[in-house]
């Protein structure tokens, strides 16, 4: 029992205790969903080093979705565009722990709520219609190069009518790297 608890407890030696993905930026698209097209993936995420090889972490994404239909706004015309929020617990386990080039697995367990954003085409107003909400999961897949990181998540609604999505990211890391110990 002492053992689990000092490894629980446990800090990572090698790389700094906490990192902070200050915003990552990237591509969202929807899987199975002849309805929406492809958009923007916005968000950010603190991590904790809880070992060399483990971190959990908090954070947050937003997907906008049909981002092409802006262009109506040009000519005057209302535009419709999706949305996805996402705030979510990961943990994350690293295949290196000598370096501050590394490859990581983890997962994503969060909470997400959908909607639409309609858009008056003088672009003076922006109505929020809420959609559903719910539990989502997010393998993902990601490699750590020095204070950037990439990242490939497959988001996936537990409820039917949340939408599954790929968002793949690339952020700029605060604070975090391989200390060498």
């Amino acid at each position: 029992m002492l053992f689990g608890f000092g490894t629980v407890l446990a800090q990572s030696t090698s790389y700094t205790a906490f990192e902070w993905d200050i915003v990552g930026v990237g591509l969202a698209i929807p899987i199975g969903e002849n309805n929406l097209g492809e958009g923007i993936a916005i968000g950010g995420e603190v991590r904790f080093n809880a070992a060399d090889n483990f971190s959990i972490g908090l954070g947050s994404e937003f997907s906008f979705f049909d981002v092409e239909n802006f262009e109506n706004l040009d000519d005057n015309r209302d535009a419709t565009i999706g949305f996805s929020y996402t705030g979510f617990l990961s943990g994350d386990y690293y295949l290196s722990t000598t370096s501050s080039r590394r490859a990581f697995a983890g997962l994503a367990v969060g909470h997400s709520d959908i909607g639409d954003i309609e858009i008056t085409g003088d672009g003076e107003n922006a109505t929020e219609i809420k959609g559903e909400s719910g539990m989502s999961l997010a393998p993902r897949i990601g490699y750590e190069l020095g204070h950037a990181r990439f990242l490939l998540n497959y988001n996936i609604g537990l409820k039917e009518e949340l939408s599954d999505y790929i968002s793949l990211k690339v952020s700029w890391t605060l604070w975090g790297g391989y200390r060498g110990l």
